[in-house]
């Protein structure tokens, strides 16, 4: 199975460390790319762009900031119909200060 990880911070580093470690195929994106480039000596394929990376995966995981920030990366006139056939696994936080 190919795993897409999108989002790359607190919870989505260890997430994909945790898939390499048990020897899923991962690509990681991130909107910063170094983050994401930090996976790529464990083994980690890093997509320059969301398509990339949903090209290669066919489970998705979203470990994004907020709405807006899946607007951008998932649902753009790019990426958006690309998304069939994909399993879609989302993350969702609610953090009240």
């Amino acid at each position: 199975m190919d795993i897409g990880v999108f989002g790359i911070g607190l919870m989505g580093k260890p997430l994909a460390e945790r898939l390499l470690q048990a020897n899923y195929s991962v690509t990681v994106y991130n909107r910063t790319i170094n983050k994401a480039q930090e996976l790529e000596s464990l083994g980690a394929k890093v997509a320059q762009t969301p398509l990339e990376a949903i090209q290669r995966a066919e489970v998705l995981i979203l470990m994004l900031t907020d709405a807006t920030a899946i607007r951008e990366v998932l649902l753009n006139t790019e990426t958006a119909n690309k998304l069939q056939n994909r399993t879609i696994i989302q993350n969702r936080v609610n953090i009240k200060l």
